[in-house]
């Protein structure tokens, strides 16, 4: 099966260390995995750039950086069809919020992960990601990486099913 992850960025945190573990595994189990990030490569000890090359992985750099980009979602799309791959997983927000319909443009199925508990600042911060949790929600799952997570959004953002 082909994979093309689609994740924010490539700075080393949480989620890229999963994507980092995914690539590393992908291999042995006759998983194709491509790797596209929305912005640009952070540089230095802060990139998981050097990580993914060293097991083979050349991701592709989209150049999305905010949401309200309206060249976005064909940028994606683009890059979505480029790939050829049979499924696209979206990582993080901004990625949850863009992928789906970018991937329903492309003619693939898209999964959303989402790896942090909702955030409480309110504002533009609560509108976006109540959007991203409402588009995920769309893609063929939503996953959470724990169950406080999902939790936590299902509580905050009702009626959301969850997975």
């Amino acid at each position: 099966m082909k994979v093309l992850t689609v994740i924010d960025s490539l700075e080393f945190s949480g989620a890229e260390r999963l994507l980092y573990t995914l690539a590393k595994a992908a291999p042995s189990v006759d998983l194709q995995l491509g790797v596209a990030s929305l912005r640009e490569a952070p540089t230095g000890r802060r990139s998981t750039l050097p990580r993914l090359e060293a097991v083979g992985i050349r991701p592709t750099f989209i150049g999305v950086d905010r949401l309200a980009d309206r060249r976005s979602v064909r940028r994606i799309t683009d890059v979505i069809r480029q790939s050829d791959c049979d499924v696209v997983h979206a990582h993080l927000g901004l990625s949850s919020t863009l992928v789906p319909l970018a991937a329903r443009l492309a003619g693939r199925p898209s999964v959303c992960t989402l790896h942090s508990l909702p955030q409480q600042s309110g504002g533009r911060d609560t509108i976006k990601e109540r959007l991203c949790v409402e588009v995920a929600e769309r893609s063929k799952a939503l996953i959470f990486v724990f169950e406080a997570a999902k939790i936590a959004f299902a509580r905050r953002y009702q009626p959301f099913s969850g997975p």
